[in-house]
């Protein structure tokens, strides 16, 4: 389709904002943006924009996504920072032009931490 210029946000659905966010936040690191209301909050995620909204609103079932992948500069360190911090995650799976591990929101909602290989 010629007239997409960009992806312009990915949106999770949550059950509740504030206990999401302050996970996003304080436990993943996520730099909240501009956006945020008690049904929807924006992070800046390196030009594209990560949003959680209130399931219901969205119409979506939170816990139900699954498809997210952030780039990560530094897979190991972020595994370390994270298990310090008491979180869940499968092994880290190394494939021949990545490495990549997956990790759950309070929701159950999946998210791969990716890394390319140089």
């Amino acid at each position: 389709m010629k007239s997409i210029k960009s992806l312009a946000f990915i949106a999770y659905p949550v059950s509740d904002i504030k206990k999401s966010t302050a996970w996003y936040r304080d436990v993943m690191g996520f730099v909240p943006g501009e956006m945020a209301s008690e049904h929807w909050v924006e992070f800046e995620t390196g030009g594209v924009a990560f949003g959680i909204g209130r399931g219901e609103d969205l119409d979506l079932t939170p816990g139900s996504a699954c498809s997210v992948a952030f780039e990560m500069s530094d897979l190991d360190g972020a595994v370390a920072a994270l298990k310090a911090k008491g979180v869940e995650m499968t092994k880290v799976m190394d494939m021949p032009s990545c490495r990549a591990t997956f990790v759950k929101d309070p929701d159950g909602n999946r998210i791969a931490l990716h890394q390319r290989k140089a």
